[in-house]
C-alpha cells in the first residue's frame, strides 16, 4: 500500500504541472501507477528475502 500511495503522489504531483489531464492519459497513468507500485513492492520483498536486508 505504501508504494501505490508513492506512485499515485508522484502521478499528482505531474498531474498538478498541468500534465496527463486527457481522459487516455489519465486512465493509462493510474494503471501505470498501480503496475510500478506492484513492481517496487516486488523488489522488495526480493530483498529482503534474499537475506540482504540483515
Amino acid at each position: 500500500m505504501l508504494c501505490l500511495h508513492l506512485c499515485n503522489g508522484i502521478r499528482h504531483i505531474v498531474q498538478d504541472f498541468a500534465i496527463g489531464y486527457a481522459k487516455p492519459t489519465f486512465i493509462r497513468s493510474s494503471w501505470v501507477s498501480v503496475i510500478a507500485s506492484l513492481v517496487i513492492t516486488a523488489l522488495i520483498w526480493a530483498y529482503a528475502c534474499m537475506g540482504a536486508a540483515a
